[in-house]
């Protein structure tokens, strides 16, 4: 049997991330047989069904979830170095480059400050792409990113950072939607107390443990996963609760993960963060930028 190639990968996350066949063609440009049989011969190599075929479209099945969260993350990677080795064949300069935390707030900050600071210097190209935290982490240090956002509880453990605070990270819940009628008739949300709370980054067990301490939950035991979208999925499958904020899931998801707005405070904020060794040129301007609208909306 022929291994998997770049074109099945290509094919299999097209129609996952819009759960249509007809849709991944057209951005692939190809036919919708010809993409329904590039993904029956993923099915075959793999040995199961990775998506569940329903009137309004293709929805992933458990295996295809896990599979997509594994091969996303690798593709995107591939992809971002392909792109930088070929700019830096180029000899293209002027460039910054910001890597934004795969949440739905850091992005929305990330665009606003992007967008503000292009109109002012539109000379300087930006690139921005998403990334779970590891990845953010790993990249300012080997200086492949210029700059990031991210939350203060994933950089405060970390002294090679430093970071301006932005605005407040909106935290919720993240349950199952069969847990929501129990939960939302005890306003103490005691009934997660015993269940595993999942998270993605080991930098956050500690702000996650301390929203549950103001809630009176202790929580069985503790899950690391490597991706949102897998951490989203064993939610949704009733396998633990999360705290965290809304995530970019991008359609692909039914309505089986809840969001329960933490009422009670919490510290964690949405930052721009920096490598505090050698930060380039063009991030410095950046964060002045960034830090110069900061202090003139506090101001006023």
């Amino acid at each position: 049997m022929a291994e998997i190639n770049m074109r099945q990968i290509e094919i299999f996350l097209a129609v996952a991330k819009y759960q249509n066949i007809s849709k991944a063609a057209q951005e692939l440009y190809t036919s919708q047989p010809a993409t329904s049989n590039w993904i029956a011969k993923m099915e075959e190599y793999c040995g199961c069904r990775l998506f569940r075929r329903t009137n309004r479209g293709a929805v992933l099945t458990p295996e295809g979830e896990e599979l997509y969260a594994r091969l996303d993350v690798a593709y995107h990677r591939f992809r971002v170095s392909v792109e930088e080795i070929c700019k830096r064949q180029a000899n293209e300069s002027g460039k910054l480059r910001i890597g934004i935390l795969n949440r739905l707030d850091a992005m929305n900050v990330a665009e606003e400050q992007i967008h503000a600071f292009s109109l002012q210097y539109p000379d300087i190209s930006i690139t921005g792409e998403r990334f779970n935290f590891h990845e953010l982490r790993d990249k300012v240090l080997c200086e492949e990113l210029d700059l990031i956002f991210s939350l203060s509880a994933d950089i405060e453990p970390y002294p090679e950072f430093e970071s301006i605070p932005i605005c407040d990270f909106p935290a919720f819940f993240v349950v199952p939607q069969a847990w929501v009628d129990k939960l939302t008739h005890n306003p103490g949300l005691s009934e997660l107390s015993g269940k595993t709370m999942i998270i993605e980054a080991p930098t956050q067990r500690r702000w996650a443990e301390k929203i549950c301490e103001n809630y009176g939950i202790s929580p069985s035991d503790v899950r690391y996963v490597n991706s949102y979208i897998l951490l989203s999925a064993l939610v949704s499958r009733e396998k633990g609760f999360s705290i965290d904020g809304k995530m970019i899931t991008e359609g692909i998801y039914s309505p089986t993960t809840s969001f329960l707005p933490i009422a009670r405070a919490h510290s964690s904020k949405v930052v721009i963060a920096w490598r505090k060794e050698k930060p380039s040129p063009l991030a410095e301007k950046f964060v002045e930028f960034v830090g110069g609208g900061i202090q003139g909306s506090t101001e006023s």
